[in-house]
C-alpha cells in the first residue's frame, strides 16, 4: 500500500509488533503524527539514530479483518493527504 506511493518500510528494523516507515522526502514527522491524530490514532517516531527519519505503527493487540481493513483505509487517507499527488 505505502510502497505503490514512494513509502519506503524500515528492513532493518523488523518487527512482528511494529511497522515502521521512512518518513516521504519533505515530509516532518509532526504532520504525518497530526494526521494519524485526526483519525484517532497514534503513531510512534524513530529513536536514536532513526529519531527524525521514521514512524512506526503498532501491529499488537487483538483485532479481526474488519478492523484490520479499517486500519489500511486510514492509512491509505493519511497517505493521500501527507503525500503529493502522483
Amino acid at each position: 500500500m505505502g510502497e505503490e506511493r514512494g513509502l519506503r518500510p524500515v528492513p532493518e528494523e523488523k518487527s512482528p509488533a511494529v511497522a515502521a516507515f521512512y518518513l516521504p522526502e519533505g515530509v516532518p514527522y509532526a504532520r504525518v503524527k497530526e494526521a494519524f491524530a485526526r483519525r484517532g490514532a497514534v503513531i510512534a517516531g524513530g529513536q536514536g539514530p532513526l529519531k527524525g527519519r521514521i514512524f512506526r505503527l503498532s501491529l499488537m493487540g487483538a483485532y479481526d479483518r474488519y478492523e484490520a481493513l479499517g486500519v489500511a483505509a486510514m492509512f491509505r487517507e493519511v497517505l493521500e493527504e501527507i503525500l503529493p499527488a502522483s
